[in-house]
């Protein structure tokens, strides 16, 4: 893969450091799949997915990796090959499941956590898992019945203002003991059509959960720019 355009921005030295950095990226629908692919392309080389989920129709207006072909499969088994078809030589292990409890199946040290899943159990399971072990985690918020991309923004969780699912995770976090971290979150209001009960699922729009997905991806370059140096993992172990 040729990334001359991406060194044209980031330099040759630090363009090179990303093949070695791992990510792990938990949830590939809307927010997760964009922020995959972002990675992929900015030349991250390493990545761990985790998604339980199979592809339906009811995907294909907002995921990016859902189409008439990929109906019915595994969200991890087509991120792994969009993975591929952009990047060969890429490094990436997959696990179709939902996360629980039981993270014995992950590593210790990833680069860069990202939680994009829609769950609050399997949300602030991730957040242990991330604090304890010291990693570097993002999470994306609610991005369901939103029309104004405009109106995401980047706080971390005990700041964040309007978002419903944050507001629930604040107070469940502190009862835990979970420390602030980083998020892509909404100010907008959600807005959902009076055809629909107010029990039934929340509706999404292609341009809303993409734009928090490169959000994500964009904030995790910058964190690792912001290190000392983006040394190779080889170098250093």
């Amino acid at each position: 893969m040729d990334f001359t355009r991406t060194a044209m921005v980031l330099g040759k030295e630090q363009t090179r450091a990303l093949k070695n950095k791992r990510v792990l990226v938990c949830g590939l629908g809307g927010v997760g799949g964009a922020c995959f692919e972002a990675l992929v392309r900015l030349g991250v080389g390493k990545f761990t997915l985790v998604d339980g989920d199979v592809f339906d129709s009811s995907n294909l207006n907002r995921q990016i990796l859902a189409t008439e072909k990929t109906l019915g499969r595994p969200k991890v088994e087509v991120a792994k090959d969009r993975g591929l078809s952009i990047q060969p030589d890429l490094d990436i292990e997959i696990h179709q499941v939902f996360l629980e409890e039981d993270f014995a199946f992950l590593g210790e040290d990833y680069d860069g956590v990202l939680d994009c899943i829609d769950s609050v159990k399997a949300k602030l399971n991730l957040y242990r898992y991330a604090q304890e072990r010291g990693l570097y985690l993002l999470s994306s918020m609610g991005m369901g019945n939103k029309m104004k991309p405009e109106e995401i923004k980047v706080s971390t969780l005990y700041k964040t203002k309007v978002d419903p699912l944050a507001r629930s995770l604040r107070k469940k976090c502190k009862d835990l003991g979970i420390e602030d971290f980083p998020v892509v979150y909404s100010e907008e209001e959600p807005t959902k059509s009076s055809d629909f009960p107010p029990s039934s699922k929340p509706g999404s729009l292609a341009f809303v959960p993409p734009v928090a997905g490169y959000i994500l991806a964009s904030l995790l370059l910058r964190y690792w720019l912001q290190e000392p140096k983006m040394e190779d993992r080889k170098g250093q172990k």
